[in-house]
């Protein structure tokens, strides 16, 4: 693009203003054209993803279910998870926290009961959770134990698929647009 120069005169400006609200408005055309199209194109894939979507959502629950009553049980010794229909499935372990048998005032006056325990102790005299599920792993850990505190580690259920076997999208509903034609209509 060559640089423009400054108008000198009034109509020269005009001119030059003229042809900026033209390239303006076949810029904003453009905008609101692709704004459409990106419209269009999520209206037909959201008509196709909804319901497979419901359907999924329908389905895990029930293999789910099933899962836990007898599908664990073709699991290979020491796992959690296994391939299956085209699926992995099993249990995911989700963040360790510990666990107290009793409330936070129970769990703080165990800690404060015993000289190593108040490093396991905020300043707010709440029970420092962290410290905690780290001294369950250390030597106080069988102390801990007798106190109520244990380590949890909750389980999540999961299904997976293991290769993406994707159908074709149908092409129903989509509008190809030739930027090239859009712009030639413009004139």
């Amino acid at each position: 693009m060559t640089k423009i120069l400054a108008p000198r005169t009034t109509e020269a400006a005009i001119t030059l203003l003229e042809r900026l609200a033209s390239l303006q408005g076949q810029a904003a055309l453009a905008e609101a054209a692709r704004n459409k199209a990106i419209a269009d194109t999520n209206a037909v894939s959201d008509s196709i993803v909804a319901p497979i979507a419901e359907e999924i959502a329908a389905i895990e629950p029930a293999i789910e279910a099933w899962w836990r009553k007898q599908g664990n049980k073709l699991l290979p010794a020491g796992r959690k998870t296994m391939e299956l229909g085209g699926c992995m499935i099993g249990i995911r372990l989700g963040n360790k926290s510990y666990a107290f048998t009793g409330d936070d005032k129970q769990a703080l006056a165990e800690l404060n009961a015993v000289r190593w325990g108040k490093p396991l102790i905020r300043v707010t005299y709440a029970p420092d959770k962290p410290a905690i599920r780290k001294a369950l792993s250390g030597p106080r850990a069988d102390a801990l134990g007798k106190m109520g505190f244990s380590e949890t580690q909750p389980e999540t259920f999961f299904v997976t698929q293991v290769e993406a076997k994707v159908a074709p999208v149908p092409r129903r509903d989509l509008q190809i647009i030739d930027i090239n034609d859009w712009f030639a209509d413009l004139g």
